[in-house]
């Protein structure tokens, strides 16, 4: 199955993916002083590698805490009450500095390698309330906060808005695979393709990069 994207397409706009309605929820206080102390002075030693991701105009350093990671498996374990594993962890700084509009497009995440995933975003610190949305519902965390859904199955994306020079705002991202693997459904890729662009459409959020020019950057 194939779609062209400018076309409406019941059968996709009908299709089932597994789980797509998993329930959305923040949790507060998810971690301590201590884990983003853990956190901060991994980013900020001088030979971490990083990954500017223009798409989303932000700075990405993976982090690697057998604490902090044996903490946040057995966190989303407990809160899923099924063992699961973690697959990525990594730190995102979005600010205009890096040259590019921080903005984050309507998608969901591709590792069908992992079977589905659930992903635990956590806000570390942000200057401006900028909510999460998924599946077209906004989730606007506070500092500490983390959001869980699945995002392998439910498409996600931040809200339409313009950071300032002053704007600054870290993330944690947890994504875990569940141990008895739980596989994507028949046609899943093709369904959230489509609806990944759907919902590009209705929000103009799109995904190429969009670079800042200097008087941009000034004016902002």
């Amino acid at each position: 199955m194939s779609f062209d994207p400018a076309i409406y397409n019941k059968d996709l706009e009908d299709g089932i993916v597994p789980d797509r309605d998993f329930e959305v929820y923040i949790y507060k206080n998810i971690i301590t002083d201590e884990h983003k102390d853990i956190i901060y002075s991994q980013i900020n030693e001088s030979n971490i590698e990083f990954l500017v991701q223009d798409f989303a105009g932000h700075k990405a350093w993976m982090i690697h805490n057998s604490e902090l990671e044996k903490y946040l498996t057995a966190w989303i374990s407990n809160l899923l009450g099924e063992q699961m594993i973690l697959g990525e962890l990594s730190f995102a700084r979005y600010s205009n500095e890096y040259g590019y509009k921080p903005k984050l497009f309507p998608h969901f995440d591709t590792h069908d390698q992992d079977g589905q995933r659930i992903t635990l975003d956590i806000q570390l610190n942000s200057t401006i309330p900028w909510a999460i949305v998924v599946e077209g519902e906004s989730f606007v965390l506070d500092n500490n906060d983390g959001l869980v859904f699945a995002g392998t199955q439910q498409v996600h994306w931040r809200e339409n808005k313009t950071l300032s020079n002053d704007d600054k705002v870290d993330m944690l991202f947890a994504h875990f695979k569940y141990a008895a693997n739980r596989p994507w459904g028949k046609d899943q890729k093709l369904i959230l393709e489509y609806w990944s662009h759907r919902f590009r459409e209705k929000t103009g959020i799109e995904r190429q990069p969009i670079p800042l020019n200097s008087k941009e950057k000034n004016e902002l």
